[in-house]
């Protein structure tokens, strides 16, 4: 019996099971001290706390992907389990001074975190290994040309991570190709297939139960969240538009102003740390103001800590950043991997020229390059610029202008406030996971 990777029966039950795991090292770290007799813990203190960190986890995994089960590989999800578990358990620490438990000892939370990194390391291990002999390597074959195509191909290792590997690539549809899909595990149809060759593929895919991998172009993405009329015996298609409603920047800005004054409080001492560490390393200044084009291509001056070198463009004028960038810093390159070279942006959103998620702003002179060769650029100004995005959670720093433009997009025609939270709460994952985190 074939079993679907995707069935909600079974992501129920490893999904319960890893909260099983979370609950059980609670109860792990607090028997031993229960038997003990030591500090006068008792486990009703500790259970109290539970069903606030099972939440905090269960809201966690969800956002970081942990129940998606083949979508990552292993080392990405420990460290999510990780980073969820040392979130949770601060939750938990504050909870329990909240609720006056003060004879818990920190140190409980501490070994609560440790002893579940080592019940779900070997699980993981175990799951990981059974989900790739179970499901093997779908073997896939690819339809197009295009720059698309190719930086697919060049992620052929991630892929095979996650159960996926790119086996042929055909310009066009053939017999050649047809016969190819037969024998394979399913069909990838690039963004240059015109659409009389992208129905056959799809309806060829369909009669042999091969499933379609779609590279998007601008037209799929605003049909993505279509909604079906029916007027009287006709199906009609109603695409809303990519602005907001009022009421939805209203509730977007109140969480922006709260959050972002917040955060600005509550890292205070650390961003005076990093001010004084950027302004020992070379003298020069500690902000790096630059001119930035937000909503309805009005422009600012985005406010970041300084990652370069002074003066780092005064011979070659404004380029793009790229890795292993020589005008970086040390401490810079430490800022951006760790994205606090973004926290002074706060000051922007409290004035009210970016929000804490949307499309990155970019400089003027690159937006008048891009809206020239990118199609539908100027979409992505229909919100404010954000300090994280879908762009930057789902790329990299040298993630195309082009791949970056289609998770703005995306991001428009599929807001909500709770897409901005789980979009902030992987912005979190990404800044403890260095490699993800190659800035903006």
């Amino acid at each position: 019996m074939k079993i679907d990777r995707r069935n909600k029966t079974l992501r129920f039950v490893l999904g319960s099971m890893d909260l099983g795991l979370v609950y059980l090292a609670y109860y792990l770290t607090i028997f031993p001290f229960n038997l003990l007799h030591e500090s006068n813990i008792s486990l009703s203190d500790f259970v109290i706390l539970i069903p606030f960190v099972i939440a905090v986890s269960f809201i966690l995994f969800e956002s970081f992907g942990v129940f998606k089960y083949g979508d990552a590989g292993y080392a990405e999800t420990i460290v999510s389990i990780a980073i969820a578990g040392l979130i949770s358990n601060g939750i938990a620490v504050v909870i329990a001074f909240g609720l006056n438990r003060t004879m818990i000892p920190s140190k409980l939370f501490v070994i609560s975190w440790l002893m579940g990194l080592c019940l779900f390391m070997p699980y993981k291990y175990i799951l990981h290994m059974l989900y790739k002999k179970i499901f093997n390597i779908r073997k896939i074959v690819i339809v197009g040309t295009g720059k698309q195509v190719e930086r697919i191909q060049e992620k052929t290792n991630n892929l095979q991570d996650i159960g996926y590997q790119i086996t042929d690539v055909f310009n066009e549809v053939s017999h050649q190709a047809l016969d190819c899909i037969r024998n394979k595990d399913g069909i990838m149809i690039g963004e240059s297939v015109p659409k009389s060759d992208r129905l056959q593929l799809i309806a060829f895919g369909m009669a042999h139960q091969k499933p379609l991998y779609y590279m998007p172009d601008w037209e799929d993405i605003v049909l993505y969240q279509s909604n079906i009329l029916s007027i009287d015996d006709m199906a009609i298609m109603s695409v809303k538009g990519l602005q907001m409603t009022l009421d939805a920047r209203l509730l977007k800005r109140a969480m922006d102003m709260s959050l972002a004054i917040f955060l600005l409080i509550l890292f205070s001492p650390l961003l005076m740390m990093v001010g004084l560490a950027v302004k020992m390393e070379d003298g020069g200044p500690v902000f790096y103001r630059q001119e930035r084009v937000t909503r309805h291509r009005k422009r600012f001056m985005l406010i970041k800590f300084r990652t370069m070198i002074v003066d780092a463009e005064g011979m070659t004028g404004p380029v793009m950043a790229c890795e292993k960038d020589k005008r970086v810093t040390a401490v810079g390159k430490l800022l951006r991997n760790t994205r606090l070279d973004e926290f002074p942006q706060l000051i922007n959103v409290i004035k009210g020229e970016m929000s804490l998620v949307g499309p990155r702003p970019e400089r003027p002179h690159f937006v008048e390059r891009f809206e020239k060769h990118i199609a539908n650029y100027g979409h992505r100004f229909q919100v404010k610029a954000g300090i994280t995005g879908w762009a930057q959670v789902q790329g990299k720093y040298n993630t195309t202008p082009e791949d970056k433009l289609k998770f703005d997009l995306l991001y428009l025609t599929n807001y909500s406030l709770l897409l901005d939270m789980k979009i902030l709460l992987q912005t979190i994952k990404i800044m403890c996971s260095p490699n993800r985190a190659q800035g903006v």
